[in-house]
């Protein structure tokens, strides 16, 4: 049994892929793109001060999908102590947004992400490796799946 840490509270991310599909089955425009104003205030967990530091950081990749909503995913991880507050954005060429994460769960090694995005539950999880977190994702939509993909991102020595 895996030992988690922390509780979580509401706070910002956005799956562009999942946005752009939801547009295509909704017919709606998303060419302006939407950005949630409440997405920098994150999602803050508390877990170990060793776990937080492995965690804590920019990191930047790709995101595909099996229906080819593929983009870029920026996930930040703030460390504040033994806290960790999450954001995070997705991007394409047409599309850039931010929106809510919520479930925000960390354990020694891996990390839960959950956003609504335009009726679609997406799960997110992932395994960090020291300058790498990699991992799947699943939209689901009146219960039933509409999209699976993975992520691949890499620490930046940077955060923008």
């Amino acid at each position: 049994m895996e030992e988690r840490y922390g509780s979580s509270r509401t706070g910002g991310v956005l799956l562009l892929s999942v946005l752009t599909l939801m547009c295509a089955l909704s017919n709606t425009s998303c060419r302006s793109g939407a950005v949630n104003p409440d997405a920098a205030s994150g999602s803050t967990v508390t877990v170990p001060e060793h776990v937080a530091a492995g965690f804590s950081g920019h990191w930047k990749g790709p995101m595909q999908t099996k229906n080819h909503h593929d983009g870029t995913m920026e996930l930040t991880l703030v460390r504040s102590g033994n806290e960790l507050k999450a954001s995070a954005k997705f991007y394409n060429d047409l599309l850039f947004s931010s929106s809510a994460i919520k479930n925000l769960r960390v354990t020694e090694d891996e990390i839960y992400l959950t956003t609504n995005i335009l009726g679609a539950d997406v799960h997110f999880n992932g395994k960090v490796a020291g300058e790498k977190l990699v991992g799947t994702l699943e939209a689901f939509q009146r219960r039933a799946s509409v999209d699976t993909g993975n992520w691949d991102l890499t620490r930046t020595p940077n955060n923008p």
